[in-house]
This record gives structure tokens, sequence and C-alpha cells, in this order.
């Protein structure tokens, strides 16, 4: 007899057709209960984009890609979902029900063998979303709900969509705010939106996945540090909440269960050692130095801590934030600083 149990994957967006492997169809079509986060809008009645970062867009029939999996909830709360603004993202919701899912509330709970498991899910804030009533990672509304909602609930997940992308350990800020959603009650955090497998920690006896990476996102940002993904198995076993990695890998459009073992070398499929570093280059971007002290800085930290081997390592990776940043791209242009 299989275990009841609920499934959570990450972020999903694919611009076209996808090829799902039969193991993960299978995983899906056992699971009490899944949950996917749809990264993404539809657009099909010409709504107006409302902002100027990048924005995701699916095809009008995009979910014929993923009928096999038979996804009961499709999470919302994320940073492309109101690309289009407000009325586009309703649309977006009939949808998602019109095809036999439900649309992910902020507090839901789920009966996975008898047990109440309730999750909490948020973002980090995001302006364009001001018009919602969505409760932010870091508001009092959403810590407030999280003690009210731990009492109606015999497990807690708390599942936020936030993070700096493409590195493999979360900032401060997100590792001191996921330790107190466990304070606050929390069984365990799922984190995703930065498109990579994060630091995986126990806290208190708790477990926090600060970033479970992609599911699927086609072929828009698959290199070798975002290749893999987590799914994330819940069940409960001994009255424990268990939780159980499956380790999966995307090779352009085709995603599959990734050939590893899910012991302690997980985490090396996104360690580089020089990581800190390349968080303390962003940050300097936010610090009240003048100009001249952020690009001595930044030449300082470029010189001491890439060696040339680690140049062409991970330059793809440094190149990426760096000229994703508006400060850093007025640096670069300014000051002619090239990454080898």
């Amino acid at each position: 007899m299989v275990d009841d149990y609920l499934l959570i994957a990450g972020d999903v967006f694919f611009d076209s057709e996808i090829n799902i492997d039969n193991d993960i169809i299978d995983e899906f079509s056992s699971a009490t209960f899944s949950i996917v986060n749809l990264e993404g809008c539809v657009n099909s009645e010409n709504f107006i984009a409302e902002k100027c970062a990048p924005v995701l867009t699916f095809a009008e029939q995009w979910h014929e890609s993923l009928e096999t999996l038979n996804i009961t909830h499709f999470n919302t709360f994320n940073n492309h979902a109101f690309d289009h603004g407000l009325q586009n993202y309703q649309y977006l919701k009939n949808k998602i029900t019109q095809i036999g899912s439900s649309v992910l509330l902020q507090n839901e709970i789920f009966l996975v063998g008898g047990f109440r498991i309730g999750i909490c899910t948020t973002l980090e804030f995001n302006e364009h979303y001001e018009a919602s009533d969505i409760n932010f990672c870091d508001s009092q509304s959403f810590i407030n709900s999280i003690k009210k909602f731990r009492n109606n609930c015999d497990y807690l997940v708390v599942q936020c969509h936030a993070g700096l992308e493409k590195v493999s350990k979360p900032v401060d800020y997100f590792r001191k705010l996921y330790r107190y959603y466990v304070d606050l009650g929390a069984d365990i955090v799922i984190g995703h939106h930065p498109h990579i497998i994060q630091e995986i920690e126990v806290y208190n006896n708790k477990k926090i996945y600060y970033s479970i990476g992609d599911f699927i996102f086609g072929s828009c940002l698959i290199d070798r540090f975002s290749k893999y993904g987590l799914l994330i198995k819940l069940k409960v076993k001994d009255g424990l909440l268990i939780d159980e990695p499956i380790v999966i890998s995307q090779n352009h459009n085709n995603v599959s269960l990734a050939e590893i073992n899910t012991d302690g070398s997980l985490l090396k499929l996104t360690e580089f050692d020089a990581v800190q570093d390349l968080i303390r280059l962003i940050q300097i971007a936010n610090t009240k130095l003048s100009l001249n002290a952020k690009v001595l800085s930044l030449k300082i930290i470029l010189r001491s801590v890439f060696t040339p081997r680690k140049m062409k390592k991970y330059s793809k990776l440094v190149r990426y934030h760096l000229e994703t940043n508006h400060t850093y791209k007025h640096l670069i242009t300014k000051y002619n600083l090239e990454m080898k």
C-alpha cells in the first residue's frame, strides 16, 4: 500500500513543448495532493504588461504539457503571476479552475493520511502586487497568519517565493526570516525563486529548504547550476512529518529523475567555494559607500578571491549578477571592468 503524501515542486515556466519522464509522472499520479509554482501568466486577451522587468507569458494551451501530471494545486504567489496586471491575474486563476485544478490559497489545509498539513504560502514584497490582498513574507500580517493558522493544523509548512537568484547559499536576511518561521511554529520551510538548489539546513530539529530550484523552466535558465531541482514528498509516519527530497534534472525541454544519490552528496551539485564572495559583490550595490569606494571594493574582491581558474569557472554566474544589476551596469560601463 502506498502512503498518502503531499508533493511540492518548484518553479514552472516553459515556452515550447516539454517532455516529462514517466518516473516523475508516477510520483505525481501517486500523490494525494500536488503543488506546483506556476511562474508566469496567460495573456490571450492582450493585457498590457505593467512592469519593465522580464515578463513570463505562457501560451494559451499551456496546461496541455502538464496534463499527464494531474496537478491538484497551482501556486501563483510569485513575482510573475501579476506580469500583466491584477485583471490578468484573475484570468489566470480562472484558467486554472477551468482545467480541473485548484488555485492554492495563501493559507490552506490538506488532509494527508488522516492528518491536517497546513500550508502558508507567500512571496517577497513586489510593488506590482500592492493592489492585491497578498500578505508578503516579512509583513506583520503574514507573521500573524502563521501564528493563527498553526492552531488549525497538525503540521505546518511555510512556502516562500523569495531570495537571491543563482547563488547556492541564502543571504542572511532570508536565513533569519526562514528560521523565524520555525520559531513561530513551522515544521518545515520550503523556498523557491533562486532557480537553483540552495543550502538545506536543520534548525531546531526542523528542516529548511532555502530553495528547491526549478521543476520545469524549459530552456530559459538551464546551465550547470540550475539544471537540478528538488521535489519534496511530505507524509506523516509514526507521528512525525517526514520530508523526502527527489532530485530531478533538466536537459533543455526534457525533465527526468537525476542519476545521483540523495545522501550527503546532494549539496555538491551546486556548491562552489566563492559563493559568499559573490554575495558580497552583489551587496556592495546596496551599501552607502561612494561610487569610487564601491568600484575599489569590487576590484579588490575580484582580484583577491577569484583566481584565474575560478574566474573562468564562475564568470558566467558572476556576469549574470553584475549585468542584471543597474548599479553594476553603470560601474562596468564607466570603469570598463572586464570579467575574464
